[in-house]
């Protein structure tokens, strides 16, 4: 075999080759673009998945804060506590039952509460409302 033979026969092994990679590159790239545009929005995600996400309010709503701290009860603090059998639980928790329940009347006002708060709950002169 002659070297023009030889040089033909590479050259178009080289082109076939260049065809092959250039028609890979082509589908690499189209492959590329069809998975950016199918990529879906956060919106849409929660949407198929039937998540709801809440209208969120403009103002912000007014929040009380409440602060406590934890009381070591003995039968001495509960002495004074008429009307109720009480029970140590542990050394944070009381449990009281009413000897009679506490009526509140149809016409019950904020201070039937805060008399009631005050004469039969532990240091039921420190709540307030």
């Amino acid at each position: 075999m002659d070297w023009s033979s030889a040089k033909t026969m590479f050259i178009f092994t080289f082109l076939i080759l260049n065809v092959f990679l250039l028609y890979q590159l082509i589908q690499l790239e189209n492959e590329n673009k069809n998975a950016f545009i199918q990529e879906t929005s956060m919106e849409e995600r929660m949407l198929a998945d039937d998540i709801q996400v809440p209208e969120l309010p403009e103002d912000p709503k007014k929040e009380y804060y409440v602060e406590a701290t934890a009381k070591k009860f003995n039968r001495i603090d509960t002495e004074n506590l008429s009307s109720q059998e009480i029970t140590i639980i542990s050394e944070n928790i009381l449990q009281s039952n009413l000897s009679t329940p506490f009526q509140l009347k149809d016409d019950w006002k904020q201070t039937d509460v805060d008399m009631f708060v005050f004469n039969h709950i532990y240091q039921g002169s420190q709540y307030t409302f």
